[in-house]
């Protein structure tokens, strides 16, 4: 899967992304890469909550947030946005197919559009110590049709939880790092 060849919808401010990437690698010191996807949906979007029944919120954007899995070496239970690393492996041949298809793993949604990026950073990744640095991107996902809503599924091997957040005081009650929390407040800006 390329983006380049996709109907993908990719805006000039991060179509400097869009390139191969072994080549990213190398202007990044071949640091581990990963992407952080803020997912946000449009106002008057019918939602099928955890449990699964249809609820009509007519508010204004929405930002998805998933819980991380118990079972998870790291952060076990702690709320992200969604996201994983980008590996030729997989069959990500650009960053923003790892955008597409991360989003796709992890919550099931189709990305339609890739809106922008806002800042990243850079951590060392747990036991390996491996510099990994993490590159934030805002999407639009594909809306179900009349009626349909739009339906989180989880992976649950990743995340046990979602949310969705419109402002910074509704992460009062989720668990987040210091930096998945500063992350999320610089994707609300998007809203």
């Amino acid at each position: 899967m390329s983006t380049s060849s996709s109907s993908l919808v990719i805006a000039p401010s991060v179509s400097q992304y869009n390139i191969p990437l072994a080549d990213l690698l190398s202007q990044n010191g071949n640091k581990r890469l990963v992407v952080g996807v803020a997912v946000i949906v449009p106002a008057a979007i019918a939602h099928a909550d955890s449990a699964g029944a249809s609820t009509t919120h007519k508010t204004q954007n929405k930002l998805l947030v998933v819980q991380r899995a118990v079972a998870e070496e790291s952060f076990a239970g702690m709320y992200e946005l969604p996201g994983g690393h980008a590996d030729a492996i997989d069959g990500d041949q650009t960053l923003l197919d790892a955008v597409v298809r991360e989003t796709r793993e992890e919550t099931g949604l189709e990305v339609v559009e890739i809106v922008g990026e806002f800042k990243g950073f850079e951590y060392v990744a747990g036991r390996s110590g491996e510099t990994t640095r993490q590159f934030n991107f805002v999407v639009k996902v594909r809306l179900g049709g009349e009626g349909e809503g739009l339906a989180v599924r989880l992976n649950p091997e990743e995340h046990q939880k979602y949310a969705w957040v419109r402002e910074e005081k509704d992460l009062e009650e989720l668990s987040l790092t210091g930096s998945m929390e500063d992350v999320v407040k610089d994707a609300l800006r998007y809203l």
